[in-house]
């Protein structure tokens, strides 16, 4: 008997991306080849190994609870996942960004899917009138017909004025609600940081659905659900980050500032804040987002 006829495999074809937005679409596409759309991408940014490794200590030294042998453990372990990433970065070609998006973005937003079809790519977001309202309910903010609320977190450099403002007095009316202060009680009581499995497995899942609840929240306070926390590009300011205008009176607020002569930092303040009498590391901001 003859064979059945077999049906012909789809020939792939290879797509370059044309701009930054279709290079993020193509890397969250679930249509294209992994190892092509890996092997195209070219970095715009240097690997930035001892930076990272300095906020492993910073950051477990702040940790209230651990032991210090436990401390210096988990500070080895991040320092070793730091120098893996660094080295993984090192590899990957690099070249000068064509833009200040790929700039911001620290990769070329030429990247190229390697694909049977043309790579599936998201939809624009629903139109407010498609949405439920703002009301911290289950369906906050979510389609009505159906799915979940898409959440898009701006560029903290690329917001404009309108959007620092409708941020800030957001987060004003939640503060005059006590919703910042019930935040504030959540962390310390609900967050068990001498707890070492969950400080492993658990951590990470605990803050990620802090930041949605809290989110969740500012939208309300604001009554719009495209209020978002801005994201931050290390990249953007790079070296440069006590003079970025991210510190401005009318965005984040309380500016570092170094009183020390000859750049040495002696004494390390924040313009426009006071320093809290009961521990002098910590400042009480005047102006920005968190004013009050």
């Amino acid at each position: 008997a003859a064979a059945p006829p077999t049906t012909p495999s789809p020939v792939e074809k290879v797509y370059e991306s044309r701009n930054c937005k279709e290079a993020i679409d193509f890397i969250e596409s679930e249509d294209c080849d992994p190892v092509t759309l890996l092997a195209s991408v070219r970095r715009t940014c240097p690997v930035e190994r001892a930076a990272e490794e300095k906020a492993c200590a910073a950051w477990f030294s702040s940790v209230h609870g651990m032991s210090e042998a436990d401390k210096r453990k988990e500070v080895d372990r991040c320092r070793d996942a730091v120098r893996r990433l660094a080295a993984q970065g090192e590899r990957m070609p690099e070249q000068v960004a064509a833009s200040d998006e790929e700039r911001s973005l620290c990769f070329s937003c030429k990247v190229k899917c390697r694909s049977a079809r043309p790579p599936t790519l998201p939809g624009p977001p629903p139109v407010p009138s498609d949405r439920f309202p703002p009301d911290g309910s289950r369906d906050h903010c979510r389609p009505r017909g159906g799915g979940v609320q898409l959440r898009m977190r701006p560029e903290a450099n690329t917001m404009t004025d309108a959007e620092w403002s409708r941020l800030t007095r957001a987060f004003r009316k939640m503060k005059d609600t006590g919703k910042i202060d019930e935040f504030a009680r959540r962390m310390p009581t609900a967050f068990p940081a001498d707890d070492r499995q969950f400080l492993d497995f658990q951590a990470l899942p605990w803050f990620r659905r802090f930041l949605f609840d809290f989110e969740t929240e500012l939208q309300v306070a604001a009554g719009d659900c495209d209020v978002a926390l801005p994201s931050r590009s290390a990249c953007r300011d790079g070296g440069a980050a006590p003079t970025s205008p991210l510190w401005a009176a009318d965005r984040l607020g309380g500016r570092p500032k170094c009183d020390g002569a000859g750049g040495s930092c002696a004494s390390r303040g924040v313009e426009g804040a006071n320093q809290c009498a009961a521990d002098l590391k910590r400042w009480c901001l005047r102006d920005g987002v968190a004013a009050g």
